[in-house]
This record gives structure tokens, C-alpha cells and sequence, in this order.
């Protein structure tokens, strides 16, 4: 995403982990079956964090692995750098302690781990050294040339050798269809020839390596095509290979805009072809997916969401998302992608603040305080709760009549505010346990209504939705 990652970039010389993304933190809700690829409907529900291990002593780990149980989060993500493992040595010559002491942490409170890999060494192309004074941008330059290739490979082979057995799965570089993180410029002929590399490489030294595509920026359906036709074009055995990845990563941000709210003026065209920024456009993924891999066997591949989140804070052109409403549109995506029988997992985009994850993004503090989207996790991990329903449907329309939802197991006083929301779309707001909805959007009572009551004590709890088409 390029607001989140463009601020990342800044700080690259000194992040150590790259999280399933460029150095972010997760949070993962997911579906997937253990020892499968193929999306288990009917699977649990796990919550996933980053934790940043370069950044944090051994104690760091372990408060920052104990916070994130306590939101009920069962796997970690985290990263294996090139650039940072082999702290300007040799690209051969690996650094795992930091990762070691974050997967053994992980491990005596039985949580899983997921590492991606990204971050060219300068050693590995002197060219790009010679030509390009940024360090930071550098590092985002991918290997290429059959020999940077082959060096490659081999850091593959190394890490998944490494961590064989210890770790859940490699995603494989990170957005490459943006020119911030794939440079000069995105070129799907390219990706797929690192995606072979990589796929191969695992392959060899742990055949049941789960392969992750670098999670691409929103729903860009060109992008994915053209990575399709392209190592069909290079690879004969592209197809029989499962197209050298075993789960689809993708970071739908929306911008601002609540998961549920669709607009066709989201739907723009990319440098490739289409990009739905909607969250529903994860759809069109799952359908390029099956298109060029058929509706069965590997077809049925599941698709992650590596990031989605919100910044408190308006930065590059992104609107900002108090954290209280932030919350609750964490909770509107759990359920929306829930409703995806393809969708594995959900990761939130951000945990613990640090180099490359600004406060604004990040759901805890510094010094360990949280709010409103943190409790949101320990809620959904918790289950329960007050029962928030509409009122009786004839009420619910724009009027002087104030709308006030039922609730069970919460006192009004308790009650800081209340949201109508239409189709994602707020339409109301106002202190207290009831709104007024002004008759200004009249237009949009056929949609799917939905009201959100946030507590004094920092809780957020959706109601249940109902479809205005119907007889009102």
C-alpha cells in the first residue's frame, strides 16, 4: 500500500524485520486448515501479530508476544531481511539469531511464526550500487540476472532449511506490482521469475514449504493476469509447478472508506489493467485465480489479506480514521472476509509502533498503552458481549424521530455515542445511545443499515444488519 509503505521506506537502514509486508506488523484472522493450503470453511479462527524482533531484547519479545496472546493471537509474523541477516557480509553468510530467539519465544507459548523474504543486499548488485545513492531504495531493487537469481535462490534454500519445520510459510518479496517496492518499475515478467526462483529452492530442501505471492497492493487484477500469462510464457511447467506459489497475498486497503462500502469509483485502471480499491473487489482475485488455474484442485488455493488498516492520522492523501471507528471497521472486515470462503486470513496492519510502523498506524503504544482497536481484538477473541439490535424496521428512516437501538447487557449511561451506518457509509452520529438521521440521505435507505454503539470504557459493538430494500 503505498501510503503505509512510503513511510516505511524512509527508515529501511535500520528495520530489521519485514513483516508480510515492507517491515509491518499483522494481525491475522484465519481460516486455514493446518497442513493444508486449501481454505477449511469450517476451521477456527486464529489471530495473528507482528513482532519485530531486531528492534526488541529478549524480554521486549516476550512482552510483545504476551500482549499479543492476550488478544487471542495464536501465530506471529516477522521477516527474513537478505540485506539485514547478512549485515554487509557476504549475501551466503546468514545472521538467524534474532529470528531464532523470536521463533523459540514463539514456540513455549505455542504460537506459529510466518516469515517474508525481501531486501537485496548491495554485495548482490554493484550496478545498482553505482547508480542509485539511496540506500534504502537499494535494497528494493530485486535480484534479476541470472546470477543475482541463482544468489538468491540460495538465501531461499538457506532460510527454509533454516527453519524447517519451525516456521509456517515464505511469502516472497512484498507489493511487487508498486515501483516502491519492485524498482525501477513493477514488471510481472520479473516477479515470476524470482517467484520460480524461490519456489523451487524451498522445494528442494522442505517439500511441504507453504509458498506465499508477495502480497499485492489492493485488488489489482491486471497485475495478477499478467503475472499469470507471463510465467506461462517462460516456465512450460508453470502449471504443473502450481504457478510457484501455494497461497495469493493481497492488501485490499480501502483508503479510508469502511470495508462494506463499495463505489464503482473505486475501480480504477492500474499500470496493468484493472484495480478494484474496494474490499469486496477481493472477488475479482479469487476469480483471475481460478481462471488461469481452474475452479478445483490447485484452483482452490486460498487468498490471505497480508495488510489492511487504518492510519489516525491523514497522511499522503489517505483520509485519516479516528481510532474508536477504526475499531469497529476492524471488526466489519473480520466479518466481511469471514463471509469469503476463499479468504484464509485477515492481517492488521498495525501492532506494536517502531521503525517503520508509525504511531498513527499502530495499535498500542510506545509504552504499552492500547485503545480502541486493540480491545477490539480481545473482544472478537473473547466472543460475547452486549447484544446490540435494530430498532423496529418502520423507524428506521431519515426524520425527526430519533433511532435508538436495542440493547441487552450495557446500560445507556455506559454509552459515549452511537453511528448509522448505510452500506459502509455513515449517515449518523451523535453522543449517546440514539441518533438523528437527517432526511438529506433519504437516497439511501434501500441500503444495508447497520448501528454501532462505542462505550465510555473503549468497546465497540456493531449491531446486527438489515437489508432497507425490504419493505421499508
Amino acid at each position: 500500500m503505498t501510503h503505509r509503505r512510503m513511510v516505511a521506506v524512509a527508515v529501511l537502514a535500520v528495520v530489521a524485520v519485514i513483516l508480510v509486508s515492507a517491515a509491518g506488523a499483522w494481525l491475522l484472522i484465519e481460516r486455514k486448515g493446518r497442513g493444508s493450503d486449501e481454505v477449511q470453511a469450517d476451521a477456527p479462527l486464529r489471530l495473528h501479530l507482528p513482532v519485530n524482533a531486531e528492534e526488541l531484547d529478549q524480554a521486549g519479545v516476550g512482552h510483545a508476544l504476551d500482549l499479543a496472546r492476550n488478544a487471542g493471537v495464536s501465530e506471529i509474523e516477522a521477516g527474513a531481511v537478505w540485506w539485514y541477516v547478512t549485515r554487509e557480509g557476504s549475501p551466503d553468510a546468514y545472521d538467524w539469531a534474532a529470528l531464532d530467539r523470536l521463533v523459540e519465544a514463539a514456540a513455549t507459548r505455542r504460537m506459529r511464526v510466518h516469515l517474508q523474504l525481501s531486501g537485496t543486499p548491495d554485495a548482490v548488485h554493484p550496478e545498482v550500487v553505482a547508480t542509485v545513492a539511496d540506500a534504502d531504495e537499494r535494497v528494493w531493487y530485486p535480484p534479476r540476472t541470472p546470477q543475482q537469481l541463482r544468489q538468491w535462490g540460495r538465501f531461499v534454500e538457506a532460510t527454509v532449511a533454516h527453519f524447517k519445520g519451525r516456521v509456517a510459510s515464505f511469502e516472497i518479496w512484498n507489493e511487487p506490482n508498486l515501483d516502491t517496492f519492485w524498482r525501477p518499475a513493477p514488471a510481472p515478467a520479473e516477479y515470476a521469475q524470482l517467484l520460480a526462483e524461490s519456489y523451487r529452492s524451498a522445494k528442494r530442501v522442505w517439500p511441504a514449504a507453504s509458498i506465499v505471492f508477495g502480497g499485492l497492493s489492493q485488488n489489482d487484477v491486471g497485475f495478477l493476469q499478467h503475472y499469470y500469462s507471463e510465467a506461462r510464457r517462460l516456465f512450460p511447467d508453470a502449471a504443473a509447478q502450481r504457478y510457484f506459489f501455494d497461497v495469493l497475498n493481497v492488501h485490499p486497503y480501502t483508503d479510508g472508506r469502511s470495508p462494506d462500502e463499495t463505489s464503482p469509483d473505486a475501480v480504477i485502471d492500474g499500470l496493468f489493467g484493472k484495480v478494484d480499491k474496494n474490499f469486496a473487489g477481493l472477488a475479482l482475485m479469487k476469480a483471475a485465480m481460478d481462471q488461469n488455474e481452474g475452479g478445483g484442485g490447485s484452483g482452490r488455493k486460498p487468498i490471505v489479506l497480508g495488510e489492511y488498516g487504518f492510519t489516525t492520522t491523514a497522511i499522503h492523501g489517505v483520509s485519516h480514521v479516528p481510532d474508536s471507528r477504526r475499531a469497529y471497521f476492524l471488526k466489519r472486515a473480520v466479518a466481511v472476509a469471514g463471509g469469503m470462503p476463499f479468504v484464509s486470513g485477515l492481517s492488521w496492519y498495525g501492532f506494536l509502533p517502531d521503525s517503520a510502523t508509525p504511531p498513527h498506524w499502530a495499535i498500542t503504544t510506545a509504552d504499552g498503552r492500547v485503545g480502541w482497536t486493540y480491545q477490539a481484538l480481545v473482544d472478537l477473541a473473547a466472543g460475547g458481549g452486549p447484544t446490540v439490535r435494530l430498532p423496529e424496521r418502520s423507524t428506521l428512516h431519515p426524520g425527526d424521530t430519533p433511532i435508538r437501538p436495542v440493547i441487552e447487557g450495557l446500560d445507556a449511561s455506559d454509552i459515549a455515542y452511537t453511528e448509522l451506518y448505510v452500506d459502509g457509509v455513515l449517515q449518523a452520529e451523535a453522543a449517546g445511545p440514539e441518533v438523528l438521521w437527517s432526511p438529506d440521505h433519504d437516497s439511501l435507505v434501500a441500503g444495508r443499515m447497520q448501528m454501532v454503539v462505542y462505550t465510555r470504557d473503549r468497546h465497540v459493538w456493531p449491531s446486527d444488519i438489515v437489508d432497507g430494500g425490504a419493505g421499508l
